[in-house]
């Protein structure tokens, strides 16, 4: 991954927490998408993309509902840890990072 790259998803991140700690789930699910956004668009698998485009309605709700919560706030450090590892050029345990992030949802269900 590029610095360009890295440093987008820092950002999305940091506005995600600010957005979780001042309770605006708007906000977090937006940044939210814009961390996961540089990966898929890292990924150049159109793939994907296209599989998210048709899965992410049915995961607003989920978002939702942690993002309100204070559990929602343990994804700013999943999102630290996949940022830690894209940086250390680690793609599978990026990868691991990714999925566990995903599969927390399953928790809410």
């Amino acid at each position: 991954m590029s610095s360009g790259e890295l440093d987008a998803m820092a950002a999305a991140n940091e506005r995600f927490s600010a957005a979780l700690a001042r309770g605006d789930v708007d906000a977090a699910v937006a940044e939210d998408d814009a961390f996961h956004d540089v990966l898929v668009h890292a990924s150049a698998n159109g793939e994907i993309a296209r599989s998210l485009e048709r899965l992410m309605p049915r995961l607003r709700r989920l978002e939702r509902l942690r993002f309100g919560s204070l559990v929602g706030r343990r994804s700013v450090e999943q999102h630290a840890a996949i940022l830690e590892r894209c940086a250390a050029g680690d793609a599978a345990g990026a990868a691991e990072a990714a999925r566990e992030n995903w599969l927390s949802l399953g928790t809410l269900i």
